[in-house]
């Protein structure tokens, strides 16, 4: 009777021991998750209000990790206190792009809710480039107690292909179409009426200067699918043509809006067709596109 109940005592203190306990590999994703004291039912990743599974992502999205059922926190007075951080890594460097040591640092009255749904979110812009391979690191915490839960996961970042790009002599690191209305970058050409686009280079170069100062020339034409010019201009930058723009304020951010696009029911898809051109030297970047406004 007493080998019994000593080994009834021993299967309960293992049993305790391995409370929210877990280790968990995500093969479509390779998203890596360890529970440590602290238990999660499960990990969504979402982008645009949709959950998704891939671990390519376009510039310009912001990706959602919604991590469902938090359980294991030490409750104080009835609410618990998490902690939660995240970071983006370079696979190759090493080097730490992004980082975030704790979300939940302005937040000292803690949470009641149950049950209990943490989130965090990282975009793909700043120092994140096209075609190399990075890991985010999102690191959960009990501030008072001791149980963790930490995601790690793979990713890359790719060329939006609803974009043709022809370039000569000119270079960028990203360009991309930004929905300013919906706050998200549009990347299955889907935009409602009304909305605000804008394209938007980044890191661009190749414009000659003089003085630091640049000379482009912008045109763009926008055309319905019967082929109605809803949109012309020769050069956006007309009025600076001769007086040039200082080189440092278009090569880092160029933000360029679309008009016109939703002035009236129109026939999809919309194209446009843009045309960065140098006035000092033969250098230029086209980028065509189509839309499909939602009606």
């Amino acid at each position: 009777m007493l080998k019994i109940t000593l080994l009834t005592l021993l299967i309960s203190l293992l049993l305790a021991c391995n409370f929210n306990q877990s280790v968990n590999k995500d093969f479509t994703t390779g998203m890596y998750t360890r529970g440590n004291g602290i238990g999660v039912n499960n990990v969504d990743m979402v982008i645009n209000k949709k959950t998704v599974t891939r671990t390519s992502f376009y510039y310009g999205e912001m990706i959602y990790f919604l991590f469902n059922n938090v359980t294991g926190l030490t409750k104080k007075d009835g609410n618990v206190y998490p902690g939660i951080s995240i970071a983006i890594i370079h696979e190759k460097s090493k080097d730490t792009l992004v980082s975030n040591l704790d979300l939940f640092a302005d937040n000292d009255k803690g949470f009641s809710l149950n049950p209990l749904q943490l989130s965090v979110n990282f975009a793909m812009s700043n120092n994140i480039k096209l075609n190399e391979d990075y890991n985010v690191h999102v690191y959960i915490w009990d501030k008072i107690g001791n149980g963790t839960f930490t995601l790690e996961m793979p990713f890359t970042v790719k060329h939006n292909e609803h974009l043709k790009v022809t370039n000569n002599n000119m270079s960028y690191s990203n360009i991309y179409v930004w929905n300013e209305t919906q706050k998200c970058a549009v990347t299955d050409k889907k935009i409602n009426a009304n909305d605000k686009v804008i394209l938007i280079y980044k890191d661009l170069e190749g414009l000659k200067t003089i003085d630091d100062i640049a000379f482009p020339i912008y045109s763009l034409i926008v055309t319905d699918g019967d082929n109605n010019v809803l949109s012309y201009n020769e050069n956006i930058f007309e009025d600076i043509k001769v007086s040039g723009v200082p080189i440092d304020k278009i090569n880092k951010d160029f933000p360029i809006v679309i008009n016109n696009i939703n002035s009236k029911k129109v026939s999809n898809p919309i194209h446009i067709l843009t045309m960065i051109s140098d006035k000092k030297s033969n250098n230029t970047l086209k980028v065509e596109t189509d839309l499909i406004i939602n009606q």
